[in-house]
C-alpha cells in the first residue's frame, strides 16, 4: 500500500465524517454547557483534556496548562467538590459534573478574587514559570 503524502492526509482529514455522539453536559462556575463531540469547529474531540476544553473551547483562561503532566498543579479545578488536575482528565469523563475554575472563585458582589485566591493565583504563576525554566 502506498504511503499518503502530508497534503493527502490533510485532505482526507477534511473529508472525515463527524463523530455521532450525544452532548457532554457540564456545569462550569454555575453555568450549564452542552458540548458536542466531533471534529467540526466548536465541537470537542474525544481526546481533549478538560484543561484544553476550558481554555480553548470555552475561553476560561484562568486554568493554566504548564507541565501538562499533572506535576505542577497549575491546572487544578474543583470537580464535584474535589480538587482535580484538569490536564489528567478527559472532558468526556466529566459528563454531568459540576466544575469550578479560578474564575468561579470570584466574589459575586465585587467581581474580585478574595485575598487568599489572589495569593493562590500568584503561586500558580510562579509554579508555571518554574516548570518552564526547568524544561529549558
Amino acid at each position: 500500500m502506498e504511503e499518503m503524502t502530508w497534503k493527502q492526509q490533510k485532505q482526507r482529514k477534511k473529508r472525515a465524517p463527524a463523530y455521532d455522539a450525544g452532548p457532554i453536559n457540564l456545569t462550569i462556575n454555575g453555568q450549564a454547557h452542552d458540548l458536542h463531540i466531533g471534529n467540526r469547529p466548536g465541537e470537542i474531540e474525544p481526546f481533549h483534556t478538560l484543561s484544553f476544553t476550558l481554555r480553548e473551547t470555552l475561553g476560561l483562561t484562568g486554568t493554566k496548562i504548564s507541565c501538562d503532566q499533572g506535576a505542577c498543579g497549575a491546572c487544578t479545578v474543583i470537580i464535584d467538590g474535589k480538587a482535580v488536575l484538569s490536564c489528567k482528565i478527559l472532558t468526556v469523563e466529566c459528563d454531568g459534573a459540576a466544575i469550578t475554575t479560578i474564575e468561579g472563585l470570584k466574589n459575586q458582589k465585587t467581581g474580585e478574587l478574595d485575598p487568599f485566591n489572589r495569593h493562590s493565583s500568584i503561586i500558580r504563576r510562579f509554579s508555571a514559570a518554574s516548570a518552564h525554566q526547568e524544561s529549558l
